[in-house]
């Protein structure tokens, strides 16, 4: 998935975030159904999904209901864009990923955080619609991102009455404190060997990069291990991909 978009607004600036916001959010692309042409066999039972770049995403049924991901995710974010200071954007093959992270800074077991998320839409409903938690560590600039902890919804739009539920409930799951403290708790009894090390890094299959530098001690735990990868993702500007890799070890 590539980056198409992303943008930092410090809570001193005066420059009017939602304008920002919105205008990178307009980035996602729109998406259409076109007929298939007549020689096809059935063609009349199916229709492209095009996107606005008149890329082919897929085949689908002639009954499918075509929903807009990014509709669906200014929906969702529209009650908190004056809270929102960072973002990042990714598009690929008719699917959206994007990141949010708030301005308010919470603290659980002496570790200050902002809360996150990354938003996971799909045009052709391959992924439904989810949300993972995924904190901003303020003192060492680490994006995490914990997927066993997720929020999601089986969409086919979301109607006013519908929208004001699923936010009021959103916004309770992303201020919960306890999804960090639980992670970070289970992760520090985690206490790895070498082999266990090596064996982690070897599955991860990421560029050498971002492990170079990375080294096992006697003691060293799945949390600090996990925090030393995400930094040097964080730092290194790292392809969402390989976030969602490196997410894997806080399935615990």
């Amino acid at each position: 998935m590539k980056l198409i978009a992303s943008g930092t607004v410090a809570s001193l600036l005066t420059i009017d975030r939602a304008f920002m916001l919105m205008t990178d959010l307009n980035k996602i692309p729109l998406f259409r159904l076109e007929p298939v042409p007549t020689p096809h066999k059935n063609s009349s039972k199916l229709r492209f999904v095009v996107d606005d770049r008149n890329n082919i995403i897929s085949l689908v049924s002639s009954g499918y209901v075509l929903t807009q991901p990014r509709e669906t995710i200014q929906q969702l974010i529209k009650p908190f864009i004056n809270e929102i200071e960072s973002w990042k954007i990714y598009y690929g093959n008719g699917i959206v990923m994007a990141r949010f992270r708030w301005e308010n800074v919470l603290e659980t077991n002496k570790i200050k955080f902002k809360p996150g998320i990354l938003v996971r839409d799909s045009v052709t409903k391959m992924y439904r619609l989810k949300i993972y938690f995924a904190p901003y560590i303020s003192e060492c600039g680490n994006e995490l991102l914990i997927t066993r902890a997720s929020f999601s919804r089986k969409h086919l739009g979301m109607v006013k009455y519908a929208l004001e539920q699923f936010v009021r409930r959103f916004h309770e799951w992303l201020f919960n404190t306890s999804i960090l403290r639980v992670t970070h708790e289970n992760m520090m009894k985690e206490v790895l060997d070498k082999e266990t090390f090596e064996s982690i890094i070897k599955d991860l299959g990421l560029p050498r990069k971002y492990t170079d530098g990375i080294k096992w001690c006697n003691g060293y735990t799945l949390w600090q291990l996990y925090m030393d990868l995400t930094n040097k993702l964080t730092t290194l500007n790292a392809p969402i991909q390989y976030h969602v890799k490196v997410s894997k070890l806080t399935r615990i």
